[in-house]
């Protein structure tokens, strides 16, 4: 009898183990977590490589991801209504930061994350200007993934045809190399700029936030609390940009033009420089212009100094993890998985994107010239967005006060005067934001 009992016993614990270890796998695997990440390169392989990924996530920590790729053109729409109505994703990867941080307040936007900064070693492991799009004051409330760093593209064919061994590092050196490079008809009309701004969508803007960081300014200072557009490095940055097609004449006024696509041009051989080349720059010439590879070379953008001044400006998608997230620890435990080395190699090269981590760029994947280059000019860039909420309408396309006077500055209106009602315009947002 007694046998017999502990047999029974023994059955019902063994059972009673087996549910308990059955109810915790179901909990294990009801876990989620969901993250919007947005649209980059060829969508299929951007899923392709997103489904690798959420793949490895169950199976190594048994949390389910849902992931959904937004399109840019509704991402900030879609991002605004979703925190408002309690639909946030856990983990979320986007722009304008702080935008979000302080629309959302104490309620909901990106939560504070300095714990797993300190355990990634943040400081160290991503680039510094990088670092900057994912802080507000001295803390981390994101890790960034990609980068995208504004470069000079040139020629060595053509170098090479004009007997021009070294690649400019000055405003000056630019100018004196480009004047060589300049081609003109016989009616002195120029055939092939020496230089030109990089330019796909009508844009000068990202052209001229560079520009202003070769001559160690910028359109706003970093605290958003006053214009700096009509002082004189800003002033003096905008006149070198129209000095280009004006005085100095080696950008031919037609590749100044909002509606001209300066990388076909570049590719066609009609720009020998192209100022402000991005990662899209090489995918572009791989896809369209094969032959040209080992011709087109990346190089520093050159500062008015030269040396190892800040010469470009870089951008940086930052991953946030959302205050509304009813799973905090689940949210983490995805933030470092999808911040891992192996998948931040997998998503850069599905994406086609440069990456962020410092260790990631030394991978062999990243070891083509073009890479190189666009990782060499990380290093002395500063970022590209100023971590003020309003920012989205100083940087605004195509009226906002900054592209509108780069537009009409390259078209020959005086610098000056246009730099001044930019001035007027900037200073009047940030009034109505401290409202």
């Amino acid at each position: 009898m007694r046998n017999s009992l502990k047999i029974i016993f023994s059955v019902l614990l063994t059972k009673m183990m087996m549910s308990m270890v059955l109810v915790g796998a179901i909990n294990a695997t009801n876990k989620s977590v969901t993250f919007w990440m947005q649209a980059y390169g060829d969508r299929a392989e951007q899923i392709e490589a997103m489904d690798i990924i959420a793949n490895k996530f169950e199976k190594e920590t048994n949390i389910s991801l849902n992931y959904e790729i937004i399109d840019w053109s509704n991402a900030m729409s879609k991002y605004s209504l979703a925190m408002k109505g309690g639909e946030a994703p856990d983990v979320a990867e986007w722009f304008f930061l702080t935008t979000f941080a302080e629309m959302g307040g104490d309620e909901y936007g990106p939560m504070q994350i300095n714990d797993i900064a300190a355990e990634v070693g943040a400081r160290n492991l991503y680039y510094d200007a990088a670092q900057h799009e994912c802080k507000i004051g001295n803390d981390y409330y994101a890790l960034p993934w990609r980068m995208d760093v504004r470069i000079m593209a040139y020629r060595k064919d053509m170098f090479e045809t004009s007997g021009i061994r070294n690649v400019p590092k000055t405003w000056k050196g630019l100018v004196d190399t480009a004047k060589k490079l300049t081609k003109r008809n016989s009616n002195g009309k120029i055939e092939v700029s020496g230089a030109a701004y990089y330019i796909t969508r009508g844009d000068f803007f990202q052209s001229a936030m560079a520009t202003m960081a070769q001559n160690d300014t910028s359109v706003i200072d970093i605290g958003g609390t006053k214009s700096m557009i009509n002082e004189r490095s800003a002033v003096e940055s905008l006149k070198f940009m129209q000095d280009l097609v004006l005085k100095y004449e080696v950008m031919s006024p037609s590749h100044a033009s909002a509606t001209v696509d300066t990388m076909q041009e570049f590719l066609a051989g009609r720009i020998a420089i192209l100022l402000g080349a991005n990662p899209d720059a090489i995918k572009m010439q791989q896809a369209s212009a094969p032959q040209l590879d080992g011709k087109v070379i990346g190089a520093r953008l050159p500062s008015k100094a030269g040396g190892n001044n800040t010469s470009s400006i870089m951008y940086a998608a930052p991953v946030s993890i959302m205050k509304t997230t009813k799973d905090v620890a689940s949210a983490k435990t995805f933030l470092r998985f999808f911040m891992n080395d192996e998948n931040q190699l997998l998503i850069s090269k599905a994406t086609g994107l440069i990456n962020a981590n410092k260790r990631v760029m030394k991978d062999n994947y990243f070891k083509a010239q073009w890479y190189q280059a666009l990782a060499d000019q990380a290093n002395f860039a500063k970022n590209g967005d100023i971590p003020v909420t309003f920012w989205g309408k100083i940087s605004a396309f195509p009226q906002g006060p900054v592209a509108n006077a780069v537009n009409k500055i390259l078209a020959g209106a005086d610098v000056q005067s246009e730099a001044n009602i930019a001035d007027q315009q900037i200073e009047q947002i940030i009034s109505d934001h401290a409202k």
